[in-house]
């Protein structure tokens, strides 16, 4: 009985080194966007506080925080590659 044991074990442990061994890893695929597919796939984001509001606000004399809080309130983002041409990318 030992004896099968012992090839018993030998078999698996054989089975199990070749499954190991036969596994080439393999580099995972992965598929990227390019940018302009995720300028296609994103909605341009509409400023609900607009440049020249912040203007007016400046001219008011409102603090620089107190603007900046009001452009984080609003979730604006704003494009100041329009705006200079000549500097962007």
């Amino acid at each position: 009985m030992r004896k099968y044991g012992f090839v018993i074990s030998g078999v698996l442990l054989a089975v199990l080194a070749t499954g190991c061994a036969s596994n080439t890893p393999r580099e995972a695929e992965v598929n990227r966007l390019t940018p302009e597919e995720v300028a296609k796939l994103t909605p341009l984001a509409t400023p609900t506080l607009s440049l020249e509001e912040i203007v007016t606000l400046s001219k008011q004399k409102m603090a620089a925080d107190e603007v900046i809080e009001k452009i984080k309130a609003s979730n604006s983002q704003y494009d100041f590659c329009l705006l200079y041409t000549s500097r962007c990318v």
